[in-house]
């Protein structure tokens, strides 16, 4: 008698058209998880599990996240006929802006050119025309537009009207002159006479306090740069650009390393210089007359996730579109050999990955499809960080199941295998993690009781703490 080829499918999973046997509770799901669609195909005659809420797609979704104010169906549907959960019948807290269509954004994206509230309320001309943009996270456009800070002087009309990229006013890096009875410090600010030599850092690098002499003058007194004679008796060593009074000799100036204290404005390579730096671009870009690192050819993509999508954003053509459907994802990172995108699905506590449309070697395809690398737990991941040398996937997770939240961070390959935990105590609620492959470090922020961030060798030695007091 011939075995069949397939294996039954419990009663706790659905047969995929080819065959394969999936969890019931992966059917409709938002995710391809039969690789041939049929487990998101007939949504409509689907029943949803208890503890959740069925779309008007049918799809499912958790129930807690029904009228929460966020778009967790893609139609919307899990927003609609939600009763106000706040005084005075709103539906959004105060501290977030309520769109028309019920869902909740925050301030800081009010009037960016993005349509976050899926309906375009929130860049409405009658609200972004009077609109005062929060100028610790963003550059106030002339037209009122949004930008972040970041965006400000980087060589692109990001608000659509050239005030971010005014080079005589805002993009001006040549620092303003000091008058009579100012005091030119080391990171060229300026700051009055009479605060040098006071015992207060007014220049916020020192160098109104290193070079200090209360005896003698400036006759004698041998600074090696620049003397100034101070009104109430003695005299301070200062230096001309590109160098600082050393903290070792109060006469001595030594090169500031601009590289190093960031404080250059390089697009992409720093060289330091005695009193300057040099500026270069890596290999494949060149530099443009206002100094930006440009690709010398092909196009530049940027990856991002609005939580149930993951799109492209092509830098070149300024285009975007979707690319890959996932469901709640909170962090990603793209691998460049292979062309392959990962990320946390916080919904499935998994992690998955997909193959990028569009690619080289995948010119004419136009949606990925997830594959789920089968590493569920009962910790909830939250960081993502691929190392593109050695060819591993790091991530964080927050196990919530006992008294107090318990973080850590892990490894494994590509594919999820050789799962092995690097980091696992002294962590709480770790919610991102980055890498840095050329030198060998890892970094990784935590916001439990006591929030820092932290560093490590890459597998986990040599931890430290970098960051532990004045953040939250």
């Amino acid at each position: 008698m011939c075995r069949s080829q397939y294996r039954e499918c419990s009663e706790s999973e659905f047969r995929c058209e080819n065959s394969k046997c999936i969890p019931s509770r992966w059917r409709c799901d938002h995710d391809n998880d039969c690789g041939d669609k049929s487990d998101e195909e007939n949504c409509g005659e689907h029943t949803c599990r208890d503890g959740q809420f069925q779309c008007s797609s049918g799809h499912c979704i958790q129930e807690h996240f029904r009228c929460d104010g966020e778009r967790n169906c893609h139609d919307l549907s899990d927003e609609l006929d939600c009763p106000p959960r706040y005084p005075g019948d709103r539906y959004c807290c105060e501290e977030k802006f309520q769109c028309d269509n019920h869902l909740c954004v925050e301030m800081r994206d009010l009037c960016d050119g993005s349509n976050d509230c899926y309906d375009n309320s929130d860049e409405r001309e009658s609200l972004c025309s009077n609109y005062t943009c929060n100028t610790l996270r963003r550059f106030q456009c002339n037209n009122h537009k949004c930008i972040p800070l970041y965006q400000k002087c980087d060589g692109i009309d990001n608000c659509g009207d050239g005030s971010d990229e005014n080079n005589m006013t805002i993009c001006s890096h040549r620092p303003r002159p000091c008058i009579f009875n100012e005091f030119r410090c080391a990171n060229q600010k300026c700051i009055g006479s009479n605060k040098i030599c006071d015992h207060a850092d007014d220049c916020g690098d020192s160098s109104d306090e290193l070079g200090c002499h209360t005896a003698s003058n400036c006759i004698v007194g041998g600074c090696e740069q620049t003397c100034t004679d101070l009104k109430d008796g003695g005299y301070v060593c200062h230096c001309i650009r590109g160098f600082r009074i050393s903290p070792n000799n109060p006469k001595i100036c030594n090169d500031i390393d601009e590289c190093a204290e960031f404080t250059h404005n390089c697009s992409q390579l720093c060289t330091n210089l005695n009193g300057t730096h040099a500026c270069s671009c890596r290999e494949g870009f060149v530099a443009e007359i206002n100094g930006v690192c440009r690709l010398e050819q092909g196009a530049i993509t940027l990856i991002y996730s609005d939580s149930p999508e993951i799109r492209a954003f092509n830098l070149t053509s300024h285009t975007a579109k979707y690319v890959i459907k996932g469901d709640n994802i909170e962090s990603l990172d793209y691998e460049p050999v292979s062309g392959i995108v990962y990320w946390t699905d916080s919904y499935g506590k998994t992690i998955k990955r997909s193959y990028l449309p569009g690619s080289p070697e995948r010119a004419n395809v136009t949606m990925g499809y997830a594959q789920n690398l089968d590493i569920e737990s009962r910790a909830k991941p939250t960081g993502m960080a691929v190392d593109w040398a050695g060819l591993n996937l790091y991530w964080s997770e927050t196990d919530r199941t006992g008294i107090k939240p318990r973080g850590s961070i892990l490894v494994s390959t590509p594919d999820g295998r050789y799962r092995h935990s690097i980091i696992a105590t002294g962590l709480e609620v770790p919610t991102s993690v980055v890498v840095d492959p050329d030198h060998g470090y890892m970094f990784w922020t935590d916001i439990g009781s006591i929030p820092k961030i932290e560093t490590s060798w890459m597998d986990g030695s040599k931890r430290r703490i970098l960051v532990s007091d004045a953040i939250s």
